[in-house]
């Protein structure tokens, strides 16, 4: 079963402020503080889910692609997108962000994904965007294996 994690300390503030407001004792500041947590909360579990699918699929695309030019021009853009070298990139980057920067690479090649039906989101950072990610990798998954029955996992 899949979690969602939304900021939960955001949610109970911004709800306890706004109960406050209608019976008189609260305060304005308080009830947007709350909302800003919430919402801040949910935008980062999106980026974060966003990044996880790409990564996936970048994953599932990249093994199907033919052993040779595709899979080098891939590797070649993505390493000029993150800025670093192959080995800089194979020791410091862990698979999902090493395949972050691959969905990337793909989309300004212009390959589409390799399950029909599904698009590449707009992540501008995905380094950052799956770090601290693990549940939102695993909802997307889950979400692979019950709409389409691939099992996609990263090597480490």
């Amino acid at each position: 079963m899949s979690r969602i994690y939304i900021s939960g300390g955001g949610l109970a503030l911004f709800v306890g402020a706004a109960v406050g407001l209608v019976m008189g004792k609260g305060s304005w500041l308080l009830a947007i503080g709350g909302l800003v947590c919430f919402l801040w909360g949910i935008t980062a579990f999106w980026t974060r889910y966003s990044a996880a699918r790409n990564a996936l699929l970048a994953k599932l695309t990249f093994d199907r692609l033919e052993e040779g030019e595709s899979r080098g021009l891939v590797t070649s853009k993505a390493r000029e997108i993150a800025g670093v070298s192959t080995l800089e990139m194979l020791a410091t980057f862990s698979s999902a962000q090493r395949y972050g920067f691959y969905a990337l690479a793909m989309v300004s090649l212009g390959f589409p994904p390799a399950l029909s039906g599904e698009k590449w989101f707009v992540v501008r950072n995905p380094y950052r965007a799956v770090r601290g990610a693990k549940p939102e990798i695993a909802s997307a998954r889950h979400y692979f294996y019950k709409k389409y029955g691939v099992s996609i996992a990263f090597d480490d």
